[in-house]
């Protein structure tokens, strides 16, 4: 009997949205037919696009958040390997505009 190695399985180190926004969530492997399960930190799929996918969007985001990807190789050796990605969430800039002059607007605009 041999041991059958993990499944090669890359992800991104990390991924900086701002708030309100989705992030896009990627996975990649060599392996064929493998299947794809992903969840949040809390174990669910909440605001996961399509959790059985390869890659996939999470969101709107407003909090930091790390999601994990599930790749099994079922067909070939039975194993499966799971990587994270911390998602940061950038609060939006909190601006507004004042005029610093009067403002003359013309007829017919």
């Amino acid at each position: 009997f041999g041991i059958s190695p993990n499944p090669p399985l890359t992800v991104p180190a990390g991924i900086v949205v701002c708030s309100g926004s989705n992030a896009a969530l990627s996975a990649l492997s060599t392996v064929v037919g493998a299947t794809y399960a992903w969840t949040n930190s809390a174990g669910n799929t909440n605001l996961i696009t399509s959790p059985n996918n390869q890659n996939t969007d999470a969101g709107p985001l407003t909090v930091n958040e790390v999601y994990t990807v599930v790749l099994t190789d079922a067909a070939v050796t039975g194993c499966t390997i799971s990587k994270t990605i911390p998602v940061t969430i950038n609060p939006l800039a909190n601006t507004s505009v004042t005029p610093t002059s009067a403002i003359t607007q013309c007829p017919g605009t």
